[in-house]
């Protein structure tokens, strides 16, 4: 086992509904044993689903955990209205730039590793019609990988989403072929 004296930050981005805890496990177990759990920091966002549950993982494998989670209740930029703001369910409001806003924040602050674990969207609201991941998780690995931060994607639905959105930072190749349909017929003739 190999010891690293720097701190190995991983970021983690995922949907809400993510809840393969397997997955996470599976994804963190050989990064926090090879650099020593006391070495490895994961970094996210505090959101339900996914980011709790690698909250969880991760501290049940000993790494460290940093909470990062966005303020919804303040305007995220100067330049947000009020007439921007959206209501919940209790009349309160809250600033739907807060995430992203703070997301991006979390990528700029550096991280060695980037790993993305993207249901496809089921935002009733959603407009785009061909299937895709959900917008924060996904958005924030897109941000990750321009930030020059390797990317590891888990894609839930890889063949009904990815195979429709093609593969924009080249991910796919860190998927077996088995999980892409297109991937296969291009291997394959």
């Amino acid at each position: 086992m190999t010891v690293v004296a720097d701190l190995y930050v991983v970021l983690v981005t995922s949907s809400r509904t993510w809840d393969d805890a397997d997955a996470i496990r599976n994804a963190f177990a050989p990064i926090i044993a090879e650099r020593e759990p006391d070495n490895v920091t994961v970094r996210h966002g505090r959101a339900r689903g996914g980011d709790m549950l690698a909250d969880r993982i991760a501290r049940q494998l000993g790494a460290h955990v940093e909470q990062r989670p966005a303020d919804w209740n303040v305007c995220a930029s100067p330049r947000c209205t009020p007439s921007h703001r959206k209501r919940r369910e209790d009349g309160s409001t809250y600033c739907p730039a807060a995430g992203l806003v703070w997301d991006a924040q979390m990528v700029n602050d550096g991280s060695d590793m980037c790993l993305a674990f993207i249901d496809p969207c089921a935002d009733p609201r959603c407009r785009k019609k061909e299937p895709h991941g959900s917008h924060g998780a996904t958005t924030t690995a897109c941000m990750a990988e321009e930030a020059g931060i390797p990317v590891r994607p888990f894609p839930k639905g890889a063949d009904e989403w990815l195979y429709y959105v093609g593969d924009p930072f080249g991910w796919l190749t860190a998927l077996p072929s088995h999980h892409h349909p297109q991937k296969d017929r291009n291997h394959h003739g």
